[in-house]
């Protein structure tokens, strides 16, 4: 129900609205799915697309990952739009149910609901699996493969078993990147759990995690004669100047500021993941694995903030760590279970005294504490849902406004890097141009006019376009037929060729 009061058409950000683009490509030509055409003048490829697409040779490449749009086409081509949002949901159950796994394979006595609920209400996984994004289903993926590792080291399972769990880490790291250092650290780790896994069982598993990338590495090496993917080319060099000023950035934007993107303002109630609690005082065992998880977070966490490329922008929460909610979950649940379990016994008895049972006050506590801490929670994901929603909404009354003013197989020229993106769903029939400053917006028009299409479409933005349309103008036969302005500030300016040239 919460994904279907969401305008499919449009998107929270520009990502989604690349990978449209991508799937809807891999559907019209499955034969090279990565390989995206470039706009056309005269019937020649343009180079002019926005900065999330590389140009290559003749075609362009989403900087993005190669794997999801591809696994998501089949979904579009059956359900339309509304089919791009599948994959993801399902990708959030299969997190949801995993993590809950997970802790009942490392202590039978962890309750799957209490963990279930504090995943859905205490972590950003709810608005990733909502989006056109692939972390929800990077982080299923992930999760699977780190239950099925530990009930495989419970088991003494065979090599066949651990290669294929390493194969599942290696395909969640294709759909994220972050997610070979969830794998990593997954088995860097595994001497922590309580059946230990040999070191021929941890190399099988990392065996499985190299091969599921052989694939996209040997693309990768023959198309761009590069060992790295594009997305991940540009990540500076360790020790490198602008190395060391985006990690000192990451930090402070993910753990030290406030807002959407921190990753305790979204899910505050992880940081119940790290309290301590000595044994005695809440009485009883401790939950078994938690050494082990607390490991594979911290270090998958470490690994990605010293190799992160950006700070993953105003998203909800640090999508980068998305994995490393996963064991922490588990983790803050087994806070819950045990202050819950204290403040509901018995008072202890005084020296010679009978013990008493706990006051109505007393019984009372620990149901407020829970009670106040799952509606902070829901009131966190309800925010969250209300900024996807209103961005989206926001974003589809400029798709609409884009449709009308434009027709099919017309060419759309902007200065708004932004814009294509967030209009992806009418990319494949309208020619969009994206150009960098006047200088390129003029020989576009140029090439346009050159080619003698009868009429074109500016897009521009009061403020984001700088410099006055007539620059763009002076080396075509175009002339201005008129001027339509959106609720948002869009300006969509009409175009004719009149002269004989």
């Amino acid at each position: 129900m919460l994904a279907l009061s969401l305008p499919p058409q449009t998107f929270f950000a520009g990502d989604p609205g690349t990978k449209l683009i991508a799937a809807r490509h891999a559907l019209a030509a499955p034969a090279r799915p990565a390989q995206i055409p470039l706009p056309e003048i005269g019937g020649e490829p343009a180079p002019f697309v926005n900065r999330f697409f590389l140009v290559h040779d003749s075609h362009a490449h989403a900087l993005t990952s190669e794997l999801f749009p591809i696994v998501s086409a089949p979904f579009i081509a059956v359900f339309g739009l509304r089919g791009a949002y599948i994959l993801p949901a399902l990708g959030l159950l299969l997190a949801l149910a995993s993590t809950a796994w997970l802790a009942h394979l490392l202590d039978r006595r962890r309750s799957a609901v209490g963990v279930l609920l504090t995943a859905f209400l205490g972590t950003p996984l709810l608005f990733y699996g909502l989006e056109f994004w692939e972390h929800s289903v990077a982080a299923g993926v992930a999760a699977l493969a780190l239950a099925l590792f530990v009930q495989a080291s419970e088991t003494a399972a065979g090599p066949g078993r651990l290669f294929a769990i390493g194969v599942l880490f290696g395909i969640a790291a294709l759909l994220r990147p972050e997610a070979l250092w969830f794998g990593l650290a997954v088995l860097i780790a595994a001497p922590l759990l309580r059946s230990r896994p040999s070191w021929k069982q941890i190399g099988t598993g990392a065996a499985g995690l190299i091969c599921a990338l052989i694939p996209l590495e040997l693309y990768t090496v023959l198309h761009f004669g590069q060992p790295l993917p594009p997305y991940i080319a540009g990540i500076p060099r360790p020790l490198e100047g602008d190395w060391m000023a985006m990690r000192r950035h990451v930090l402070a934007t993910w753990f030290v500021a406030q807002g959407r993107s921190s990753f305790w303002r979204v899910a505050p109630a992880i940081l119940l993941a790290f309290v301590w609690r000595p044994t005695s005082y809440f009485g009883g065992a401790a939950r078994r694995g938690r050494p082990f998880l607390l490991a594979v977070a911290l270090l998958s966490a470490a690994l990605v903030v010293l190799s992160a490329p950006n700070d993953g922008g105003p998203q909800w929460g640090v999508r980068y760590l998305l994995l490393a909610y996963l064991p922490l979950t588990i983790l803050a649940t087994d806070t819950l279970a045990y202050v819950v379990r204290f403040l509901g016994t018995r008072h202890r008895a005084r020296a010679g005294e009978k013990a008493a049972p706990r006051s109505a006050a007393g019984r009372a506590v620990p149901f407020l504490a829970v009670a106040i801490l799952a509606a902070g929670s829901a009131w966190l994901q309800r925010s969250s849902y209300n900024e996807l929603r209103g961005a989206k909404l926001t974003y589809a009354r400029l798709v609409d406004f884009i449709e009308a003013e434009t027709a099919p197989g017309r060419a759309v020229v902007t200065d708004l890097s932004w814009l294509d993106q967030a209009a992806a769903s009418l990319a494949d029939s309208r020619r969009f141009f994206v150009v960098a400053d006047a200088t390129q917006a003029a020989e576009v028009v140029h090439r346009l006019s050159e080619a003698h299409e009868p009429e074109i479409t500016l897009l521009r933005h009061p403020v984001d376009s700088p410099g006055p349309v007539s620059a763009w103008l002076a080396r075509s036969c175009y002339v201005f037929e008129q001027e339509r302005g959106s609720g948002e500030g869009l300006v969509a300016i009409q175009l004719s060729r009149q002269c004989n040239r």
